[in-house]
């Protein structure tokens, strides 16, 4: 696991400093509609971190809330994306329901899917 974290860090840092030269998007100009197929078969936990771990429709904080999670929830991943600020987020849905978008790996037992999209 910390394997796929050292690679999207060292991955991402020529994209991090291409945007400090070419200058970084707004926060409302970044991508929630990104897009990722069903790659993983794996499912995991979330893990209760902050008052309010949402899915949400993009790999970012300020894409809208799809749905609030709370610690124990079943989920079932499809793959991950690092977004701009580096920062992994697992596609996946939540289990028994048709509920799906991303969760930041951050609030997830084992750091979410280990399958790119």
């Amino acid at each position: 696991m910390e394997k796929r974290r050292l690679w999207a860090a060292t991955a991402t840092l020529p994209l991090v400093t291409a945007g400090l030269v070419a200058g970084t998007p707004s926060a409302a100009q970044a991508d929630c509609g990104h897009s990722w197929s069903n790659k993983d078969a794996d499912s995991g936990n979330v893990v209760w971190i902050s008052p309010t771990p949402r899915m949400r429709t993009g790999p970012h904080g300020h894409c809208d809330s799809v749905s609030v999670l709370s610690g124990g929830t079943k989920l079932y991943y499809h793959c991950y994306v690092v977004n701009e600020a580096g920062n992994t987020w697992t596609h996946a849905r939540r289990a028994g329901t048709n509920i799906q978008g991303w969760v930041w790996d951050e609030v997830l037992s084992d750091y979410g899917s280990v399958v790119r999209c």
